[in-house]
């Protein structure tokens, strides 16, 4: 009706729109002395929710055993996986580490020089969050393999993956 109204009394819907702008904008100056005496705060918060991407550049897909191997009761793998990450969180992030064959006992992983034991069905390795929001992991493996296990190529037994915390 308002909208009616205002047209038939001459005026173009430009002049209209600044017309209710104006009245709106009148209403809240008059009634902002009222809510100042109440005092009331507004908070205002923001979140950036966390993201992680992860590419596997370079994975292992088998697994050589050998009688020397099996004597040691492990096997080094120096570079099985180049894994890159890009995340936007503080906190850091975590990689799964998972074992999928009975062959395995334990597992050492090897982060860019850290090194961490994962026992038998696996665990996390806290990661830091990288200062340029990416890194790229060359991960190493000392897998310790279990007795009755017999030379031969396998399976490669170890998942890893990234996720956020």
């Amino acid at each position: 009706m308002a909208h009616t109204l205002l047209y038939e009394n001459g005026m173009n819907k430009t002049t209209q729109k600044i017309s209710i702008i104006g009245f709106v904008l009148s209403v809240l100056i008059l009634a902002m002395p009222a809510f100042a005496a109440d005092q009331g705060k507004i908070t205002v918060r923001a979140e950036i929710l966390g993201r992680l991407s992860q590419t596997v550049v370079q994975h292992q897909s088998v697994l050589k055993v050998t009688k020397e191997d099996i004597a040691k009761g492990y096997i080094d793998i120096q570079g099985g996986t180049v894994l890159q990450v890009k995340t936007n969180t503080l906190n850091g992030y975590f990689l799964h580490v998972g074992m999928r064959d009975q062959m395995v006992s334990e597992v050492q992983v090897t982060v860019n020089g850290r090194e961490v034991r994962v026992p038998m069905g696996g665990g996390l390795v806290h990661q830091l969050s990288p200062e340029a929001m990416h890194e790229t992991l060359q991960i190493g493996y000392r897998i310790f393999i279990t007795e009755g296990t017999t030379p031969g190529t396998y399976a490669w037994p170890v998942s890893i993956s990234a996720s956020l915390i």
